[in-house]
């Protein structure tokens, strides 16, 4: 609700009295608007990369989408992944047997290779299954990047 009241002294022509003028309030609604012109920039920017190249599977967020820490922005097709995944754990299973068959009998030195080989084969597992956002795994802006390959199980297995 809006009123004025509204008095005004003019000086009249008779004994040089002031005249009162007087209004009545008023209700009503009061509009105003404004409008400018100019750029809209972010409150902040983060530029994202995955761990390895590929094609892109699924984008699940549109230019312009608000994301959430931690929300998946998108996911490359893991064929290529998977496949590395099976051929590590089957290195991983020779060099385990390769192992037990020289440990049966043979000499320090073919231990000792064999033992490399299998130290070798896990690293080799552990670097294709572990999450990117292990030490060491950096997305934008120094920030751990977001596994989202799923290959289940810490042992590579569903």
């Amino acid at each position: 609700m809006v009123g004025t009241i509204s008095a005004s002294a003019r000086p009249t022509q008779n004994a040089g009295h002031p005249a009162l003028q007087t209004a009545k309030v008023r209700t009503g609604d009061i509009t105003i608007t404004a409008s400018g012109a100019g750029n809209l920039l972010p409150a902040s920017e983060t530029a994202l990369a995955f761990r390895t190249s590929g094609l892109l599977a699924q984008a699940a967020v549109k230019v312009g989408d608000r994301v959430e820490a931690g929300q998946v922005l998108a996911r490359l097709d893991d064929a290529d992944a998977r496949a590395q995944v099976a051929q590590a754990e089957a290195n991983l299973r020779l060099a385990e047997l390769k192992l037990a068959d020289l440990m049966a009998g043979a000499d320090p030195a073919a231990v000792a290779a064999a033992r490399a080989s299998l130290a070798a084969a896990q690293a080799d597992l552990s670097r294709l299954i572990t999450p990117a956002t292990a030490p060491g795994a950096v997305g934008g802006a120094g920030k751990p990047a977001q596994y989202t390959g799923g290959f289940g199980s810490p042992a590579g297995r569903p």
